[in-house]
């Protein structure tokens, strides 16, 4: 599962914050240049923060991603739901 070192929670408490990495991750760096590739999008130099944590209550961690890619209407932050591919965890 992406993300061993982030906090995961299916029920924040109110006021609680989570937290947000910058730390290099190789199942993230790989689950967001496979996303780059399969929407023909060049990452250049492309910077991002990342967590994971239960969105749906599920029991499965979604990833999300802060981008650097910001212009007048704000920065990107992407929502990625887990999904099994044959027997491994991956987002898309």
């Amino acid at each position: 599962m992406v993300g061993t070192n982030s906090k995961t929670t299916a029920n924040p408490v109110e006021g609680e914050r989570l937290k947000g990495s910058a730390a290099y991750n190789e199942q993230v760096e790989n689950t967001l240049l496979g996303y780059f590739k399969d929407h023909k999008t060049e990452p250049n130099g492309t910077r991002y923060r990342w967590l994971t944590t239960d969105l749906n209550g599920d029991g499965r961690d979604e990833l999300l991603t802060y981008l650097d890619w910001c212009g007048s209407g704000g920065c990107t932050c992407w929502s990625l739901k887990a999904q099994t591919r044959a027997g491994s965890s991956t987002h898309a």
